[in-house]
Order: structure tokens, then sequence, then C-alpha cells
């Protein structure tokens, strides 16, 4: 059960319809009042567990139990939620829904998903911000959320930032994560965790700012000329740069250059003329193609895909290609010497 939606405490609502797993709560708009079944209070309690029929007092530590009693659906008054130390400051989901409107009063947006995953430990809210949620580049179309995601397990902060990933279940919101962009907002559970929540307004402006930068990113490739010799010799010279220029490729080094190179000429949308095409290239072939793996399952190679080394060569094969005409020239020619076999 990967998606982490347990019935019937988890419950997820969605404007887009049921969702992959097909266990979203179809709305035509989400408020706060649509969202209420999802706003349970969180008692703290001492830790005073029954041992051989003695009462132990835990000092230090508390429980924390979901208050299930205007639920209807849920058989039990009370979920356990988590066993913190005393210093842990509870934030409850509706106090970050709460700072989710404040922080966008005024601004134009639409409440796209909201729900709770594994039996109430984790709260997310992805949101569209106007007519910024969806924009084009190169005639490629991107879709981008402002994601509000806590827990209360220990594992995770509250946090609010932005990703091309909407979180409908437990993989989008680890993916989402993955994916976030450089701007964002971190609460970690400790003293004075509701005020620092209530103090996210600026977040927004600097979040539609970088979506800005990620446009003109991408705009800057596509407006680069890039030819198959100049795609083959920036990669090379970027995945071989830990080699000398005298040493020999290894084949799956080899493999890699092709594959890339390949899907800069034939990838989805790729004519093979733009820097733009070359990060396409490499974006597909560490997506869906083999850099993900060939013999792997699905499941491994979308987790490869998202959030695992092939994640990281996308991402670091992206920034190289936005370092500036010094550094690609010193790759370009580190790479022409690679490729050239020596006598």
């Amino acid at each position: 059960m990967s998606h982490m939606i347990i019935k019937p405490i988890d419950r997820v609502f969605s404007v887009q319809g049921p969702e992959w797993h097909q266990m979203a709560e179809v709305k035509t708009a989400i408020t706060k009042t649509e969202a209420d079944p999802l706003f349970f209070d969180i008692i703290e309690t001492p830790l005073l567990p029954v041992v051989e029929g003695k009462q132990v007092n835990m000092k230090g530590w508390k429980a924390l139990l979901g208050d299930m009693r205007n639920r209807p659906d849920v058989p039990d008054d009370f979920i356990p939620l988590h066993v913190p130390r005393e210093g842990y400051t509870v934030v409850k989901n509706e106090a970050v829904w709460d700072a989710l409107e404040t922080a966008l009063e005024g601004v134009d947006h639409k409440i796209s998903t909201v729900g709770t995953l594994g039996e109430g430990k984790r709260f997310f809210v992805s949101v569209e911000l106007g007519d910024s949620a969806q924009f084009s580049v190169n005639g490629d179309n991107f879709e981008a959320y402002l994601n509000f995601v806590t827990s209360h397990d220990g594992m995770m902060a509250v946090n609010a930032y932005d990703s091309m990933v909407r979180i409908v279940c437990q993989n989008t919101l680890d993916w989402s994560l993955s994916s976030a962009g450089d701007v964002g907002f971190k609460v970690f559970h400790t003293k004075g965790a509701n005020l620092a929540v209530q103090n996210m307004g600026d977040l927004v402006n600097r979040i539609l700012t970088g979506r800005e930068e990620f446009i003109d990113r991408m705009k800057f490739l596509a407006d680069q000329a890039c030819s198959e010799i100049e795609a083959r010799e920036l990669t090379a010279g970027w995945f071989g740069r830990k080699k000398k220029s005298n040493e020999d490729m290894s084949t799956r080094m080899e493999n890699t250059i092709d594959g890339i190179v390949d899907l800069f000429q034939n990838g989805q949308g790729n004519e093979g003329k733009t820097l733009y095409d070359l990060m396409n290239g490499a974006t597909e072939y560490y997506t869906s193609g083999d850099g993900v793996g060939k013999s792997v399952s699905m499941a491994k190679r979308v987790s490869n895909a998202r959030f695992g080394t092939a994640s990281r060569h996308k991402s670091e094969f992206t920034s190289f290609l936005l370092s500036g005409d010094s550094t690609l020239a010193k790759y370009r020619d580190h790479g022409k010497k690679l490729l050239t076999p020596t006598v």
C-alpha cells in the first residue's frame, strides 16, 4: 500500500479527479469547510505504560493521540500518532491550513488536493497559484504547485515549497520533496513552531520569483545552439570529468553518452539543435530511458528516476549546462580528447 491512504482514517480530496489510485474524493472546489474532516484535535498526554500490572511514568516523554470523536466514519475515538519527547511541539493540520490561507490572502489561487496519509500521521495540501501554475517553455508544458506538508510522527517538519509534483498520496509526497525548488520554508516541531508557521507570508513572492527564474533558465538553454558533435563532446566531458584525457572510457560511459545524444536528437519533442534538447535528452535518459536501469522493476525505475542516483544525474547535468560559456568550453575540450582514440 505505497500510497499510504489508509481507510477509514485517511481521506484525500481533489478537484482533478479520483487520481491514479482511484481513492480521492472529487470536489468542485476545496474550502476549509470541505476539508474539515482532516482538522482533528491532537491530544498530548503523559506516557504512562503498564508493565506487568504496574504503571510506569516515562518522565520526559509524552504520547500524541488523534481525537476522532467528531469523525463518525472512524470506529475508534482516538488513534495513536507518536511518542515524542516533552519538547516536541504539535502543529495541527488546521494551523497549517490557516497559515496557508494567510500567506495566500489576496493571491489568486486554487486548492488542488488536500488529505492525510499513514492513518492521520501526515497532512498535505497542494495549491495552484493563479496564471503561474501552468507555463510553457520551448513547446513543453509545465505545471507547478505550492505544497504544504507536515507530520505528527516525527518524520517531517512543516514544509512549504514549490514543486512540479502535485501531492495525492505518499509516493507523490516523496517525489514532490525530491524535486522541490530552491525556495521553501521549513519549521521544526520545537518551541515557537506555531508562531513560525504563521510568519510564512513572503513565501509566495519568493516562489513566484523562483518560477520566473526557472523559465528564464530554460529559455536561455533553448536559445543556445548545439550540434550533434558539440552535444557528444559536452556529454563526454561531463560524465568523463574524473578521467584523465588519455584514459579510455568504460563501455558503460560510452553507452550513456550514446543514449543521451540519441535522445538529444530523437527524444520526445527534441530536434537535436539546442542545449535545451541536450538537457531534455539527459532528463529522458534518466527518467524513462536506460539511465534508470534496464532490468529493474517499474517501481524501482520510478524510484531511481525520482529520488535515486538517476535524479541526481539529471539535476547535476542541467546545472552543468547552465554553468556558462567558459565552463562548457573547458568540458567540451576535455570530452573531445576523451573521444579521440589514443594511438
